[in-house]
């Protein structure tokens, strides 16, 4: 075998050694994000209508769980490298924290969902949280979260290891029933 030869094989050995490692970075990615991936619509499904308070008029009282519903809005990463659309549903759990779960938009054609656990300390008007969420390696790794909610505001920073940024948010409305799908009811079962 000639020494061109042996170039050409290592080459060809090389290129394909390429090919495969890049095709398993992106499979590994599609994998770590797989329960994060999917379409974003353009427009809020018909179950997540923008309703701010302010909106309400101005005799509205503001909410008495100043957490626990749906909020929408944005996200910013430091440097403003990073952001888009991002929804909140904030449920109360049993053990007092609040269960905020994420669905945030990522270059208009993606989008992440995560939930994490919030404890929350009150004062009159402004109730603030933290909490912290591992998100895996290839997401940054541990993120931790801290912010506050009023009647119409969510805000809140997330911080790891290579990602920083604010979530700002206004409360949003409920989603109609009627939109809902049919769940069966527990006195037929």
């Amino acid at each position: 075998m000639t020494q061109a030869d042996r170039h050409e094989r290592r080459r060809k050995r090389l290129a394909l050694a390429g090919g495969a490692v890049g095709l398993l970075v992106v499979l590994a990615v599609l994998l770590a994000t797989r329960a994060g991936v999917g379409c974003w619509r353009d427009e809020p499904p018909s179950d997540f209508k923008p309703a701010r308070l302010s909106e309400a008029g101005p005799d509205a009282a503001p909410p008495a769980d100043l957490m626990e519903g749906f909020w929408e809005g944005e996200w910013f990463e430091e440097g403003g490298k990073l952001g888009g659309k991002l929804r909140c549903r904030a449920t109360l759990q049993d053990d007092g924290t609040y269960l905020a779960d994420f669905d945030a938009s990522f270059a208009k054609v993606l989008s992440f969902k995560s939930s994490v656990a919030l404890k929350v300390s009150k004062e009159p008007g402004k109730w603030h949280f933290e909490g912290e969420k591992d998100l895996g390696w290839l997401s940054g790794g541990l993120y931790t979260y801290k912010g506050y909610a009023t009647a119409d505001e969510f805000f809140s920073t997330y911080d790891s290891r290579s990602h920083k940024g604010v979530y700002r948010m206004k409360r949003a409305a409920e989603p109609d029933p009627a939109t809902q799908p049919d769940t069966p009811s527990e006195e037929g079962a």
